[in-house]
């Protein structure tokens, strides 16, 4: 009996989208209260929205790494958007249990929310 070929690739698909199940939702989880020393992961923002956090190492310019929120810091950062939030560029730590990628603590000065320029009107020339 002949194999389709694509069920042959079939036991190498499933073994791959197991791993990046795995890679995908952390396997510790991130506990503010956990008696484990954290970490300190300092870098530059990259993307900084309410879902996650990506940062560029200064050493290693080709090293982004993404954090997500932890609960209590989910909390923070949606009143930290609204008044403006950090830039592309902005140097900040992150403080996170070793093992995972839960930010439980940004240090760093956000920006201050923007305020809109004057319009300069502009007179009738004669």
């Amino acid at each position: 009996m002949r194999i389709s070929p694509n069920l042959r690739r079939l036991p190498v698909l499933a073994a791959t989208l197991a791993a990046l199940a795995l890679a995908v939702c952390p396997v510790a989880r991130a506990n503010a209260k956990s008696k484990a020393k954290l970490l300190v992961y300092r870098g530059a923002v990259v993307h900084f929205d309410s879902v996650s956090i990506t940062l560029r190492d200064p050493k290693e310019p080709l090293m982004l790494r993404t954090f997500s929120y932890s609960l209590a810091l989910r909390e923070k950062v949606a009143k930290l958007l609204e008044t403006g939030g950090y830039e592309y560029g902005q140097i900040v730590r992150i403080r996170y249990a070793p093992g995972t990628n839960v930010a439980l603590a940004i240090l760093g000065k956000p920006k201050k929310k923007a305020t809109k320029p004057a319009i300069a009107t502009k007179g009738k020339r004669k």
